[in-house]
């Protein structure tokens, strides 16, 4: 709040410290080290340590000394498995997309957080940068996303979000959002007609890599006159399903009964 000064936790920091020194080791270590090192009295460091084991953060060996454990590795291996996914999604951008404005982004939040965008050779230029963020309902990604989701979750991000029109085409009740997700699933992409932008179309579709719950999702845009027939549409629909296979199949380490996904390249957003 302005004017107050919020106080700081010190057994949280203490936690950040160990943790970040046990990252950074070769090997398992002692209390007796970290706290020499930290600068922390051993009694103190032991309760954090304990607490830390006891919730997957840290491990002990025979010798009762830490490294980390499954809970610290799983969440480090998350942001490795989307920064490979988004280096894989990169390539197809610059390439097989190359003539169309293209975005990977995720749902954080409740809102569309753009990774990667990359203007296209053709009319379109649509100014996102990665770091944007966009709402839900009315973005091909967001859809393509909120499509996976159970009701339940999509109806409490709406609650959250709400539903703010961008222009006279953006869904504002949740029936029709429903109704519009429904078909998503049922086709397998999103589309949006100038629900965003006036005079732009978007195609989006979750890629689906790294469990049944797809974490991040690619789009295209174009001119909407481009995809006024259905035959434009389904064209460049399967254009976008077919990228946003092969990003998911060139991360050879991620499976798709809920195997790892995963480093980013420069100017993509951090997760």
């Amino acid at each position: 709040m302005p004017g107050s000064t919020m106080q700081r936790v010190q057994a949280v920091e203490r936690s950040v410290m160990l943790l970040r020194y046990v990252s950074s080791a070769s090997g398992p270590v002692g209390i007796r080290e970290c706290s020499r090192t930290l600068g922390v009295p051993r009694s103190a460091l032991h309760r954090i340590a304990h607490t830390l084991a006891a919730t997957g953060m840290l491990q002990t060996d025979a010798d009762g000394r830490y490294r980390l454990g499954p809970l610290a590795r799983g969440i480090a291996g998350g942001f490795a498995e989307d920064h490979q996914l988004l280096r894989a999604a990169l390539r197809e951008m610059e390439t097989e997309l190359k003539d169309v404005t293209s975005h990977v982004g995720r749902v954080d939040a409740g809102r569309v957080l753009v990774l990667a965008a990359r203007e296209g050779q053709g009319p379109v230029k649509v100014s996102v940068h990665a770091g944007d963020r966009f709402y839900v309902h009315c973005t091909a990604i967001g859809k393509a996303l909120l499509a996976a989701l159970e009701d339940p979750d999509v109806a409490d991000i709406v609650r959250a979000r709400g539903l703010p029109p961008r222009t006279p085409h953006t869904i504002t009740t949740l029936a029709a959002l429903r109704r519009e997700l429904a078909q998503v699933r049922k086709r397998g992409f999103s589309v949006t007609m100038e629900e965003s932008t006036l005079g732009v179309a978007s195609i989006g579709v979750p890629i689906r890599a790294g469990g049944p719950v797809p974490r991040m999702a690619l789009s295209v845009s174009v001119a909407v006159q481009d995809v006024r027939t259905r035959e434009a549409l389904n064209r460049l629909a399967q254009r976008v399903l077919l990228s946003a296979e092969r990003i998911a199949a060139a991360a050879p380490d991620l499976s798709p009964d809920g195997g790892r996904q995963g480093p980013a390249p420069a100017g993509l957003a951090a997760l």
